[in-house]
């Protein structure tokens, strides 16, 4: 969940089944009817998109987020990322698919498998509107995720977005070990490679390594979404702190776009998909004055008097 860690893997919280046995092949040189037929066959195993008479693909994006979730995982409600990157990449190839809304309600997840989700909603707002459309939270790997589509809209003012960030965790229980007469002996072949495990003690060595995985991640994390929001630097450490926001708030930092029901959103693709596209550009100019201006107030308030 969104500050929720695990040891051993990175998170910034929150199964794939092969498209090969649904395709004919390369869905560029399929008929109308082999297209409709794959997408038809993906949405009946839970595992794709729905397309609207118009043409809008919408696909979900809700629950903590993993690469491949096994089938326990996809029964506690967990998203696969590679399935979901995937989804998107077939929408946006899919000529009889207009434009797509991907709707989030995920608190984000492992790092493991954001990146490649991400670049696939990135490259699809390179062929046709893509629009990230908040139903209750999107949030740290959700929202990174998030940044890269056409517009970000949030549902209604207290959906929750940001949350910007990277976090790791290690236990240690070798002291609680030693009470209870549990003696553990790890073998291993260097000074990292048992980092992590919860029966070991932790050095400051641990504590250094981890701190680098998480601020590499980091770095990664944070390129993507000023790359995508058209953020500046400064804009970007207003936000880029760790906390969450409400949308309202998340509108005036220039991190959404606009807050209006799905149902808006599918009628506005409708009747222009260029308008849409026009809309973001403008939307982000105005957020990012307005972030000029909060930044400005902030400084002020710092001032000596």
């Amino acid at each position: 969940m969104n500050n929720t860690g695990a040891g051993g893997e990175l998170w910034s919280i929150n199964n794939v089944h092969s498209l090969s046995r649904y395709s004919h092949g390369p869905i560029s040189s399929m008929t109308a009817g082999e297209r409709r037929q794959t997408l038809n066959a993906i949405a009946q195993s839970g595992d794709g998109f729905v397309v609207t008479a118009a043409g809008v693909a919408v696909i979900d994006l809700i629950g903590p987020m993993m690469r491949n979730p096994g089938g326990f995982a996809c029964l506690m409600g967990f998203a696969g990322s590679r399935q979901i990157a995937a989804s998107v990449s077939l929408a946006a190839m899919d000529p009889d698919v207009k434009s797509i809304v991907l709707r989030i309600d995920s608190p984000g997840g492992a790092v493991d498998g954001t990146p490649e989700l991400a670049s696939a909603v990135r490259a699809a707002r390179d062929v046709k509107p893509i629009i990230a459309q908040i139903d209750g939270i999107a949030t740290s790997a959700a929202y990174w995720v998030a940044s890269q589509a056409t517009q970000i809209i949030a549902s209604q003012p207290l959906d929750l977005v940001a949350s910007i960030g990277v976090r790791m965790a290690i236990v240690d229980i070798s002291e609680a070990n030693k009470r209870d007469g549990v003696r553990v002996e790890i073998i291993d072949t260097g000074e990292l490679k048992s980092t992590g495990d919860p029966n070991r003690a932790i050095t400051e060595a641990d504590i250094q390594h981890v701190q680098s995985l998480v601020d590499e991640a980091f770095s990664h994390f944070a390129s993507a979404v000023r790359e995508g929001r058209s953020m500046s630097e400064a804009d970007f450490k207003l936000v880029s702190d760790g906390r969450i926001m409400f949308a309202e708030s998340g509108l005036v930092s220039g991190l959404i776009d606009e807050i209006q029901p799905m149902s808006v959103t599918i009628g506005d693709l409708t009747g222009s998909t260029q308008a849409a596209r026009r809309s973001a550009r403008s939307r982000r100019t105005t957020a990012s004055a307005a972030a000029d201006s909060m930044r400005m107030r902030r400084e002020t308030d710092i001032l000596p008097v």
